[in-house]
This record gives C-alpha cells, structure tokens and sequence, in this order.
C-alpha cells in the first residue's frame, strides 16, 4: 500500500519504521512535494473524522512554517 501512495504523488520514501514489529513509514519531507502534491491532494479529497482534524491543524502549522512566522520573536 505504501509503494502504491508513493507512486501516486510521486515523491517521498519508504523505509523501516521498527524492524521489531515489522512496521513501515512513508515520508514527505521536501516542502514543494508537501505544498503542490500531498496539501492538495486532502483538500481535494478531504478526510473524514479525527484526521481531518489533524490535517487542518497540519496545514496551518505549514503555513506558519512556509511563511517563516515560526522563526519570529514573539516576546
């Protein structure tokens, strides 16, 4: 299923998570992949339940963190 979502945004990797419970993970950390593929591909096609939740609050912190408001002062 992993290399299947791979293979459809065309970015990311797919390595060992814990080799002790056999569990793998997908990771996108390029930001241009996150912002043109992976954001709008789930405002496209939203989540549902908890997850859309999770995403929304994801989406805001990329969008704090593409407008460097993360570096910021705020004292």
């Amino acid at each position: 299923m992993l290399k299947i979502l791979a293979e459809y945004f065309q970015c990311g990797t797919i390595s060992v998570d814990n080799k002790e419970n056999k569990t793998l993970r997908y990771l996108v950390n390029n930001k241009l992949d996150i912002e043109t593929k992976i954001i709008p591909h789930f405002l496209n096609y939203p989540l549902v339940t908890s997850k859309k939740l999770n995403f929304n609050s994801f989406n805001k912190a990329f969008d704090i963190f593409k407008k460097g408001e993360h570096q910021k002062d705020f004292l």
